[in-house]
């Protein structure tokens, strides 16, 4: 089967945290609409840029198998002029999950652009839990009302970011959970969500003697059932939660409620239930939430900085309303409260640990995800990839993976191998952390085909840093 989508990336202005900006929009939206696709599809997207500079949309996790050059990053694709298209053309081979597109040059990402992209199993392909009764989606991330230009400056002039503006869940701002921090007129997202059925049932007043009267039926009483009628029945959605940001990771949590874990990325994973989960920035989650709570009120859906002074911080914080068909009133309140480890990350990595991949599951195909013999594998070859803090290189703040910083180069990598264009790049990149002054340049790795690679990821910054390897499947071993 094709999925056909034609896209228009577009500046609008919106009004968000009291001020107008603007933002990338995709067909008019913001964020843009979700690619909602099933495995072994064929995906056509056309993209006309609307921009006045160049623009690339990227697919972050899909694999691009034997299309590289279908997936939006300078390496292997030429940047889309303004007022010209370019058509992408590429098969979702043996994938599913929740993943996200989003313009991957100039800093674009920062003022938006994005969007949820979506791979279903095939029919034929269960999935490892009980269909859901709705899907959502929820982007979150960072959000500076500068736009992405005037950000880029400031990098380029060799200074950081600063505190972002806040939070926002699926492009809007906080609700007003606080007077104080949060000025009035601010549009915030509300999920409605079903309650499901619970039994309503009256009981006779002797407790063991008499039958309880549930829909018109009468059952003979004893406590096993008792216990049973008296349960709540609620409906289960199935939450796909994005960090669309570009600099800070966030705890996500839903008041009253637990997010039951069952997928990241393409793999589903053993279900279990959190309070709430670290998202850090690039991560996308699938948790299952049972609307079983009573609706006497709204409940808050937040998504907060981690690792920072929630004091100098609170005004960063995203708060969306979860409201059931029948609530009887709106959120109030504080906050649920996040992990208190400003400076211990023990807690996050004890989390991150706690994910296990779900070895009996079938993934896009009908044989186990956990079929292959990873503990057999022979490793080709080994790096250590260190990250330092962004330094100057030629009067422009830059960082660094071994000491290089990448120059892209003129002809994208793919083109020049396929039109055997002279020395684009140099297949020098070290092993090993270099030292030296930190240098630009075009360097890469010199893989070999079918290898596997050891990859020791080292990170010297005092912040929490995210990596992300284009088209391959991760397993961190330790």
């Amino acid at each position: 089967q094709i999925s056909i989508l034609g896209v228009n990336v577009n500046c609008y202005e919106i009004s968000g945290f009291d001020i107008l900006g603007k933002v990338i929009a995709v067909n008019g939206k913001f964020p843009g609409p979700p690619i909602n696709v099933t495995t072994n599809n064929y995906v056509v997207v056309n993209v006309k840029n609307k921009l006045d500079e160049d623009l690339l949309m990227t697919w972050a996790g899909v694999y691009q198998r034997k299309s590289s050059w279908q997936d939006g990053v300078l390496g292997t694709n030429c940047p889309i002029p303004p007022k010209w298209n370019w058509t992408y053309n590429f098969q979702v081979k043996d994938q599913i999950g929740s993943f996200f597109y989003f313009p991957s040059i100039n800093f674009q990402r920062a003022s938006g652009g994005f969007g949820a992209f979506i791979i279903n199993n095939r029919p034929i392909i269960p999935i490892p839990f009980t269909q859901p009764d709705g899907d959502i989606v929820l982007l979150i991330g960072d959000w500076y009302t500068r736009n992405h230009t005037a950000l880029r400056k400031t990098l380029d002039g060799g200074k950081g970011l600063g505190m972002p503006d806040g939070v926002l869940i699926n492009g809007k701002g906080p609700y007003r959970y606080n007077d104080t921090l949060v000025p009035d007129g601010i549009d915030y997202e509300k999920i409605t969500v079903h309650p499901g059925e619970h039994l309503s049932c009256s009981i006779s007043p002797s407790l063991f003697i008499g039958t309880i009267h549930c829909w018109n039926m009468e059952l003979p009483q004893d406590d096993s059932l008792l216990m049973f009628l008296l349960h709540w029945t609620g409906k289960t959605y199935r939450l796909r939660v994005h960090n669309v940001g570009i600099s800070t990771s966030l705890n996500f949590r839903i008041q009253n409620h637990n997010l039951l874990l069952a997928e990241t990325e393409g793999s589903y994973t053993v279900q279990q239930n959190y309070t709430s989960l670290d998202i850090h920035v690039g991560q996308s989650y699938s948790f299952l939430v049972t609307m079983d709570q009573n609706a006497s009120s709204d409940y808050y859906i937040v998504a907060s900085a981690r690792f920072k002074n929630q004091t100098a911080w609170r005004r960063v914080t995203g708060v969306a309303i979860l409201h059931y068909t029948n609530s009887k009133g709106k959120a109030s309140g504080p906050l649920p409260p996040p992990p208190q480890d400003e400076f211990d990350k023990s807690f996050s990595m004890n989390q991150a640990r706690s994910i296990r991949w779900n070895v009996t599951a079938s993934g896009a195909r009908p044989n186990p995800q956990g079929s292959f013999r990873y503990g057999s594998i022979n490793v080709t070859d080994i790096y250590v990839l260190q990250n330092k803090p962004p330094v100057k290189i030629d009067g422009k703040h830059r960082g660094t993976l071994n000491g290089i910083a990448f120059e892209n180069p003129a002809t994208p990598i793919r083109l020049a191998d396929a039109y055997r264009v002279k020395k684009p790049y140099k297949l020098n990149f070290p092993h090993r952390p270099t030292t030296g002054a930190p240098r630009y340049e075009t360097s890469v790795i010199n893989g070999t085909y079918r290898g596997f690679f050891e990859i020791i990821l080292q990170n010297n910054e005092t912040k929490v840093i995210t990596y992300h390897l284009d088209g391959y499947a991760v397993f961190v071993v330790g």
